[in-house]
């Protein structure tokens, strides 16, 4: 009796598991419609989903009302329980379904945009001379999103600009940039002799990159200019930013590893004073899982290049 007890708890803990996805898709944006499109599934589907969740497990997960969808306290209580079987199972399955010796012949790494650009290049370069056997996989992505594939196991090495407190990730420091105004090369202020500071961005559009760490920063500074504090605009991409400050006098702040190639682009960057403000990056990798051992070789190549990048770019600079 106690067997078939046991068998029947393994079995409704695996079918509810399929659940999970919606389940924290739509506690990630507080919006079923928007977990939908993370998800590339119905509305309809969604929901069902969270339903089915919320019956099998016997707890409500979320209050519904015009306003949009909240977690209640047994919602909030599931998700790091739901993001570890949910790592743990895919990680099962991809052991399972990979031979050894072919999972060692690939590296998966995620980054954010501006590592991904400017510093990963080089550094992959680098180390595919050496190691031409193992295949790089390599995603861009937001710092939220690199967290996640390193802890699901689709990546096996992140780069991001903002840490989490998570018992299964570790963050080591590896570079800082500095926050500073990009636009147009021609724009009036880079005619302007000396430092730049935040006061100067007040007459200007000023243009906000959603989701970028710098954006977050940005908000909880202090005595920031209302144009800055209150964006203009909002750009969903780096390439609708840059192609956005090609018109008028508009400005945005980014970190100086986002900032495009002058030449290329026709935008230009300068580091912002009073305040200076740096933005971090740290190297994720898994706690408990054993990573490839070309992961370290990665991040030294990564602070490799970085070192030369700071050698003429006093934005930059190796931790």
């Amino acid at each position: 009796m106690q067997q078939s007890r046991s068998h029947h708890s393994l079995f409704a803990t695996a079918a509810t598991t399929r659940y999970f996805p919606a389940f924290l898709a739509v506690a990630r944006y507080q919006s079923f419609t928007k977990a939908a499109r993370e998800l590339n599934l119905s509305q309809p589907a969604v929901t069902m989903a969270v339903h089915h969740l919320e019956e099998a497990i016997g707890v409500r997960l979320f209050e519904r009302n015009t306003h949009g969808v909240s977690l209640t306290s047994e919602g909030r209580d599931l998700i790091p329980t739901a993001e570890r079987l949910l790592a743990d199972l895919e990680g099962a399955v991809r052991k399972a379904a990979v031979p050894a010796e072919v999972s060692q012949k690939q590296l998966r790494i995620a980054a954010v945009h501006s590592v991904a650009a400017k510093v990963l290049p080089e550094a992959v370069a680098r180390f595919v001379a050496v190691r031409s056997d193992v295949r790089i996989d390599l995603h861009d992505h937001s710092s939220a999103d690199v967290w996640r594939r390193v802890k699901s196991n689709k990546a096996d090495l992140g780069f991001a600009s903002v840490t989490v407190v998570d018992p299964q990730l570790t963050f080591t420091p590896l570079f800082r940039d500095q926050l500073g105004l990009l636009a147009r090369a021609e724009h009036a202020l880079f005619a302007r002799p000396g430092r730049i500071g935040w006061d100067d961005l007040a007459p200007f559009e000023y243009i906000r990159l959603s989701g970028e760490v710098a954006s977050g920063m940005i908000v909880q500074m202090l005595d920031l200019p209302a144009n800055v504090r209150t964006p203009s605009y909002e750009a969903s991409y780096n390439t609708l930013l840059w192609a956005m400050l090609h018109e008028g006098e508009r400005v945005s702040v980014v970190p100086a590893l986002f900032a495009p190639d002058r030449t290329a682009s026709g935008l230009a960057f300068r580091p912002l004073h009073e305040p200076t403000v740096w933005r971090t990056v740290f190297a994720v990798t898994p706690v408990r899982r054993r990573y490839p051992p070309a992961v370290d070789n990665v991040i030294g190549l990564v602070k490799s290049v970085v070192a030369k990048l700071a050698e003429t770019d006093p934005a930059v600079e190796c931790l």
